[in-house]
């Protein structure tokens, strides 16, 4: 009797753990099904700059991985009663495969499945020639690059993160070929709570460069509308014409490093990985922006807080 109702529990938390499109919470746990082989760190960062590695272990289990996400901290971080548009940071799980590939993605559903999709092979390009061994104790994927064995807790002691906050373009439009000699435009964006965070993650080692986007959380607070056009044709023929829309935003930027060995050149390196997430968009009302040729830029029927900005050279 023991067994039959300790298999039909660890079923239902199996079932439970298997939702593709949110996550399972229970009892203030997140609860994930890792599936696929290798090995895994589930961290978080912190808004005093840390990281938080939550949980390590190996893909593949019977049972289900219980999480405690301290996303309560970002919570009273970034709800102050400031009208903005808010997006607490997700847990990210990074992963290196039995086959040699090292992968990360944003944990936001209970099913998680550890694949060759946006990683990085560290086996290296087809056809590069690879001369000598691993140094003694590192693991070797038959490849280019060996790991630390305890390449988890490197990781945890040298990750680290940091916030910015400020003007960040995120429309524009350039002219620069001198043929267009009046253009139109109209632009719109809306930001609401139906808007999703997303986090841009780089890895990159030597040669190779890996570069994804994966979904976050949902905004939460105040909207965003924003309309921007001209009024009447504008003269472009002269000069390289550039327009850019600024919103003021919050980021966060979490960076680590793999330690590695890459028996090509017979050195030691870093693999470096750099995470971008945005948690707090400053800008937020209702505003229409119009330009025209004789009174430049202006705006009506604006109201808000930390109006967008319009400038001829990109925020970056």
């Amino acid at each position: 009797m023991l067994i039959l109702l300790g298999g039909t529990a660890a079923g239902a938390l199996n079932y439970t753990a298997g939702n593709e499109d949110s996550v399972t919470r229970i009892l203030g746990y997140d609860v994930y099904k890792i599936e696929g082989s290798g090995d895994y760190i589930i961290y978080y960062p912190l808004p005093n700059g840390s990281i938080k590695v939550l949980k390590k272990g190996e893909a593949g289990g019977f049972f289900p991985t219980f999480v405690k996400v301290p996303r309560q901290e970002w919570i009273r971080e970034l709800s102050t009663g400031e009208e903005a548009l808010y997006a607490p940071p997700t847990p990210l799980i990074l992963y290196v495969t039995k086959d040699g590939k090292l992968g990360i993605k944003s944990l936001t559903s209970s099913r998680v499945e550890l694949d060759g999709e946006k990683t990085l092979n560290l086996k290296g390009g087809v056809g590069v020639q690879v001369i000598g061994s691993c140094p003694r104790g590192w693991i070797d994927f038959g490849g280019r690059y060996c790991l630390n064995p305890q390449w988890d807790l490197y990781f945890e002691s040298r990750a680290k993160s940091k916030t910015f906050n400020e003007w960040v373009s995120v429309m524009g439009l350039k002219i620069e070929n001198k043929v267009a000699e009046e253009i139109d435009f109209d632009w719109d964006l809306v930001l609401s709570r139906s808007t999703y965070s997303y986090w841009t993650i780089g890895i990159d080692v030597g040669p190779l460069t890996v570069l994804s986007v994966s979904k976050g959380h949902r905004f939460e607070g105040w909207a965003l509308d924003i309309s921007y056009q001209s009024l009447g044709p504008l003269t472009v023929n002269s000069n390289t014409w550039e327009r850019y829309l600024n919103i003021k935003v919050e980021y966060i930027v979490a960076h680590a490093k793999v330690p590695a060995y890459d028996k090509l050149t017979r050195r030691y390196v870093d693999i470096e990985i750099a995470q971008t997430y945005p948690i707090k968009i400053h800008s937020t009302g209702k505003y229409t922006i119009w330009e025209s040729p004789t009174r430049g830029i202006y705006f009506t029927e604006s109201q808000g807080n930390n109006p967008p900005r319009i400038t001829t050279t990109p925020n970056i």
